[in-house]
């Protein structure tokens, strides 16, 4: 890949995806250490979106005590850089010193200066045929491939059978009464 240098006003698409090294961490604590970070190495954060603090994603962190998350920010540089992967480079070392350790990122797309959109032959992160969250019902995954999301399916599972069971229950009541009313003796 050739350099893609980056002279100040470049708005660089960074995403990351990765596993933090503590379930009590929320997305702020992230993002608040990562944007510190970038403001230190001439880096603005523009715009993020972070994704770590689901339901499913806190229980897998009791379990296996990291959380997973997926990252996609804007950044701005406020200098010259030579190349888009030194960006880059600072935007993971900031995600490590976040979460403790290292993610998996690319920076995608490229708007210079004049506004020319330059695409830099990294893939986007989560999009590259892998699901980001296995689906309830599938049976070619389990308990140890992502406990937070078996038990977030187990739950979901008992709550439908439940409610189902609890409409049964209304019906069969009303019927009773209705019935009783009506002289049918049902009961």
């Amino acid at each position: 890949m050739p350099a893609i240098p980056c002279p100040a006003g470049t708005v660089i698409t960074y995403q990351a995806e990765g596993n933090s090294n503590g379930y009590t961490q929320s997305s702020n604590d992230i993002i608040s250490t990562f944007q510190s970070y970038l403001s230190q190495n001439n880096l603005a954060l523009r715009d993020q979106t972070i994704n770590a603090t689901s339901f499913a994603a806190q229980i897998n962190g009791v379990l296996t005590g990291s959380v997973p998350f997926e990252l996609i920010a804007t950044i701005q540089t406020n200098v010259d850089f030579a190349d888009v992967t030194d960006v880059q480079k600072i935007c993971d070392h900031g995600i490590y010193l976040a979460v403790d350790a290292m993610p998996q990122s690319s920076t995608p797309h490229v708007v210079l200066p004049s506004g020319a959109l330059v695409n830099t032959g990294q893939p986007s992160q989560g999009t590259a045929g892998k699901p980001t969250v296995h689906v309830c019902g599938d049976p070619s995954w389990g308990f140890l491939d992502d406990p937070g999301q078996w038990l977030t399916c187990a739950f979901q599972n008992t709550t439908n059978t439940f409610a189902f069971v609890m409409v049964g229950v209304i019906l069969a009541v009303i019927l009773i009464i209705a019935g009783k009313q009506k002289g049918l003796g049902i009961l």
